[in-house]
């Protein structure tokens, strides 16, 4: 509710600000830059608001053998499947060198899931991934180019039992030598 009287708000401003000259004692120059300030205002405060109501990216975080967190997000609750994803702040791999997905992962509740698609869980801030062993169980590449960002990977296991591919998965895997 706060939100929304903030949106309002910053509405009733960028409204008033377009008020035609007899009413503003600006010059044009003064108005359009005050104009332009308070439109900036409103879209970080409107990008803000929207990022809040996203929420996490993640529903649970769990190790993997090798020691690293990894972050799921749950697609399907029935049948017990989620999708390898990021943190909320986007770097959750940006150190990982060799990253081996597992096929099964328990939540804190100890609640086994089965792992089935990686989502978008490689980003900008992957840079140093090399080698990406998918989980076996995986059946899907539901994001549209999944690899973009980790130029470095060397090494892509890729399994058998993927039977849906939603885009270009090889973009961005400029330096893969073995798949």
């Amino acid at each position: 509710s706060s939100d929304l009287n903030l949106f309002a708000g910053f509405f009733v401003c960028a409204y008033l600000c377009g008020m035609n000259k007899q009413e503003s004692t600006f010059n044009d120059k003064q108005e359009r830059k005050m104009k332009r300030k308070l439109l900036l205002l409103f879209v970080c405060i409107t990008a803000t608001i929207m990022s809040r109501a996203q929420g996490s990216s993640y529903d649970f975080s769990a190790l993997n053998a090798d020691g690293i967190m990894l972050y799921y997000k749950i697609t399907d609750e029935p049948n017990k499947e989620v999708r390898l994803t990021q943190n909320n702040t986007g770097d959750a791999y940006k150190t990982v060198t060799k990253l081996v997905i597992p096929d099964k992962v328990r939540n804190p509740s100890n609640v086994e899931y089965t792992v089935t698609d990686i989502g978008f869980a490689f980003n900008w801030t992957t840079l140093s991934l090399e080698e990406l062993v998918l989980p076996s169980t995986m059946k899907y590449f539901k994001t549209w180019q999944p690899f973009l960002n980790v130029k470095k990977v060397k090494k892509l296991i890729i399994p058998a039992g993927v039977i849906a591919v939603h885009g270009i998965i090889f973009q961005g895997l400029d330096d893969l030598k073995e798949l």
